[in-house]
């Protein structure tokens, strides 16, 4: 397959102009009438996208070429239909797909001469919307504008992930360069394929829940009206059977609750995710993801939620639209009281190491319930002023509300089953309104509105609270939410006695385990250990963005180049001194990472560096992980070649194994640690200035 594959890319290499022209073949099969329906455009233009960053297609020809095969097909489809208008349905194979042409029609009616633009990114409606509105009658020249714009946006869309993955694959050795080539292909189309599936399979299954929920509506109706069905039925349209399927959703997210609550009390499986999953999001956080996590968790505070729900309930009566105020008005007092009464019941403690812990119970979330409630009420009425929007006002509220309850754990103020619970709470008591206020037990209980109006009332009822509280708490949510790690403070002489008392023995991995052991203690400034090992040979690693270090990671089998994607840390940071020594003789070489650790000595302003130094022996092929080890010797390489008074003070400290932390067990450390020291210190405390230093410390 490989072989195949590097002669059609040679071919096109040294033909250019045989490239060009399958380009234009492959967009314009694309985009006419059935057969684009057909033909797989996603992984064909991806392909045509991973020849021009492989270096075989000339980006700009492409480019057009594809535009032209796009416009091309198009325009034949769009002929057509205003050549045969109706009577190209009659026509063979088309009048076997009368189906797929009125669905194609009704969203040609529903979004104009957009769903030129919008169908060309929708599979089964792609091929079909120049036809359809050459059918209708569209003008040439508004036809023109919008499939120019459709086909330049869809090549560079379609073509991108195939260019970034033929600029990844020219990274690689030329052996392995085809190979790379053909798994980006292929995870591509598995992605596609996935992708269709669950489209495929939530659709089934909502045609099929809908059928089975119609026809027990129907088995309901027909029999005398129990308590049940005059209870939820709508009275404007009494064969509405999605009063019955808001009742299904409601019990079954209400259920989930339950589970949820009674894993945290049980402390189950989800409960034992809420750690690893913690550890995991702090571990990516930055100064300005802070800001924009905070200014998120502002928008979603409890209280101004609230309010924003009084404000336009108020707002809705006083537009004598009470029935619908009410409701807005209980979504919001109901989620609150929901969400204190949960937090009464069960007493669950944040997490901490932050300045300011509140001290409540974080169970369950107050900002996503309320956040999920209030606002998805607000997103239903919405949908009902401007139903021609519905889908990108649900698409908005899913996304903000998402973002908010996120902000929550990001912030380090509460537990993954915190949020969890919140949204299956707050999803029961949005669906429990909406089932209520469908009822419409009298005609004029229907919301009718005019858009302005709608649009203004949202806009302040939100605007006023909003400013409000970000003004008042912004800065004070950013600052409270900030990790703090507890400072110890050691005595000089004592550390060098018993280092292993007081100081950490090993760092965290992103997920909250216990990752590698520091085997080495280092009082010094970081420009005295980099100039000694630079000296000694070491090379210092400089900062190199993400994106080069993975392709290097997977494209090098240098050692220096073959390492982790991402960094490890400690205390949420990267190593600040970052060092490699090569081994004579050997493809291995030497890390040495270096923190500085929140141990200060009450007798000197010297820090003390935590490290880790460990071996790197690199992969023997390509796509494969290094492997890490340490060694005994190890520390060797950090004594100075000259044996001179004024080098280092070194020595060793060890742990037997069966008195480390049995956390640790599992890392099978050897329990050595290197600590190392200037010796001016041991002369400065025999100096005389050493009372004068007791008096006045630094």
């Amino acid at each position: 397959m490989t072989t195949y594959l590097q002669m059609a890319m040679e071919y096109f290499r040294n033909s250019p102009e045989a490239g060009l022209l399958f380009t234009f073949m492959i967009a314009f099969i694309e985009s006419l009438p059935l057969l684009g329906t057909l033909f797989p455009g996603a992984i064909t233009m991806t392909a045509v996208g991973a020849l021009i960053g492989a270096g075989v297609l000339p980006p700009t020809g492409t480019c057009i070429a594809a535009i032209l095969g796009a416009l091309s097909g198009d325009c034949i489809g769009f002929w057509l239909g205003k050549r045969y208008h109706e009577n190209i349905k009659s026509i063979w194979p088309i009048n076997k797909l009368n189906n797929y042409f009125n669905h194609s029609e009704k969203f040609f009616h529903k979004h104009g001469g957009k769903s030129i633009i919008i169908g060309r990114f929708i599979g089964p409606t792609r091929a079909a919307m120049p036809l359809i509105a050459g059918i209708l009658q569209y003008s040439w020249r508004n036809f023109l504008t919008a499939t120019v714009f459709a086909a330049l946006l869809w090549s560079l869309v379609y073509m991108t992930p195939g260019i970034l993955l033929g600029a990844l694959a020219i990274e690689f050795p030329r052996s392995e360069m085809s190979k790379i080539f053909l798994y980006g292909l292929g995870l591509i189309i598995a992605l596609w394929l996935i992708f269709w599936f669950i489209q495929f399979f939530f659709k089934q299954l909502s045609r099929a829940i809908n059928f089975t929920l119609q026809r027990w509506w129907r088995l309901l109706n027909h029999s005398p009206k129990s308590l049940f069905v005059r209870l939820i039925y709508n009275h404007q349209h009494p064969k509405d059977f999605h009063q019955l399927k808001l009742i299904l959703f409601f019990l079954l997210s209400s259920l989930l609750f339950l589970m949820v609550f009674l894993d945290i009390i049980q402390q189950g499986f989800i409960f034992r995710l809420n750690r690893p999953f913690f550890y995991l999001l702090q571990s990516f956080r930055t100064p300005r993801l802070d800001q924009f996590w905070a200014f998120l968790t502002v928008l979603g505070t409890p209280e101004a939620v609230l309010v924003i729900s009084l404000l336009a309930a108020l707002g809705l009566g006083i537009y004598k639209q009470w029935r619908v105020g009410i409701h807005l008005a209980l979504v919001g007092l109901g989620a609150c009281a929901a969400a204190l009464v949960f937090k009464k019941i069960h007493y669950s403690p944040r997490p901490e190491n932050f300045l300011m812990v509140d001290p409540g119970s974080s169970f369950p979330s107050g900002h996503t319930t309320l956040s999920i409630a209030v606002f998805g009420f607000i997103a239903f009425l919405s949908g009902k002023i401007f139903p021609s929007h519905r889908r990108l006002i649900y698409g908005f509220y899913v996304l903000f509300v998402f973002l908010i309850s996120l902000s929550r754990l990001f912030l380090g103020q509460h537990w993954l089953t915190d949020i969890l619970a919140a949204w299956f709470l707050g999803l029961s008591i949005l669906l429990f309104m909406i089932l209520s206020y469908r009822r419409l037990p009298k005609t004029n209980s229907m919301l009718k509105m005019r858009k302005k109006i709608g649009l203004l009332i949202i806009s302040l009822s939100a605007i006023v609270p909003w400013a409000f509280t970000a003004g008042l708490t912004y800065k004070e949510v950013l600052n409270n939410t900030q990790p703090v790690w507890p400072i110890v403070n050691l005595n000089y002489q004592n550390w060098w006695q018993n280092p292993l008392i007081a100081t950490p023995l090993y760092r965290l991995d992103r997920l909250g385990r216990p990752g590698q052991p520091f085997n080495i203690q280092w009082v010094a400034s970081s420009e005295e250990i980099t100039k000694l090992l630079i000296d000694q040979g070491w090379e210092l690693i400089p900062d190199a963005s993400r994106l080069k270090t993975l392709i290097k990671r997977f494209t090098s089998l240098q050692p220096e180049n073959n390492r982790e994607f991402l960094n490890w840390l400690y205390q949420n940071k990267p190593p600040e001194i970052f060092l490699i020594k090569h081994l004579p003789g050997s493809q291995s070489i030497m890390e040495l990472r270096l923190w500085q650790s929140t141990i200060k000595f009450t007798d000197s302003a010297k820090n003390l560096w935590l490290g880790i130094l460990i071996y790197h022996q690199p992969p023997e092929k390509i796509l494969r992980f290094p492997y890490h080890y340490m060694h005994l010797q190890a520390g060797d390489s950090l004594m100075p070649t000259s044996r001179e008074d004024n080098a280092l003070q070194f020595k060793i400290a060890a742990i037997p194994l069966d008195q480390q932390p049995e956390r640790m067990r599992n890392l099978q450390w050897n329990g050595v640690v290197y600590i190392i020291r200037d010796p001016h210190y041991q002369k400065f405390y025999e100096s005389p200035l050493w009372e004068a230093y007791q008096e006045y410390p630094l």
